[in-house]
């Protein structure tokens, strides 16, 4: 048996690290709330409909954390990071954008729900 990262893992995390820059992390923290769980995650990922049929993902876990936490300035560090069992292509990139625009207050947390219901 040889083992290969990419194949053989049963789960992933993926740290996304970022400047705060006055972003609201309570909504981000509640935007992200809503991608755990098993869904189709089409619209956070580059569509490669030639390789992928299934969308369907399950992420286990959503955290927005302050590298420090008793820094209050404009400029801290901080990391989104994502628990789960596999992941499409870009569909962390995508799922930090979506969550820095809910951070910027362009976008309300319920965004994520929005995005993630692919019947509408």
């Amino acid at each position: 048996f040889e083992f290969k990262a990419r194949f053989n893992a049963e789960s992933r995390t993926y740290r996304y690290y970022f400047c705060r820059r006055g972003m609201d992390l309570a909504a981000m923290r509640t935007a992200a709330s809503f991608l755990v769980g098993a869904h189709d995650y089409r619209n956070f990922c580059k569509m490669d409909v030639t390789n992928v049929k299934n969308f369907r993902r399950a992420i286990r876990a959503v955290d927005i954390i302050e590298c420090q936490p008793d820094d209050s300035s404009r400029d801290a560090m901080c990391y989104l990071r994502v628990h789960g069992t596999a992941f499409l292509w870009h569909q962390i990139r995508c799922i930090a954008s979506v969550l820095f625009m809910v951070g910027l207050r362009q976008e309300q947390p319920e965004i994520v729900k929005d995005l993630l219901d692919i019947a509408k």
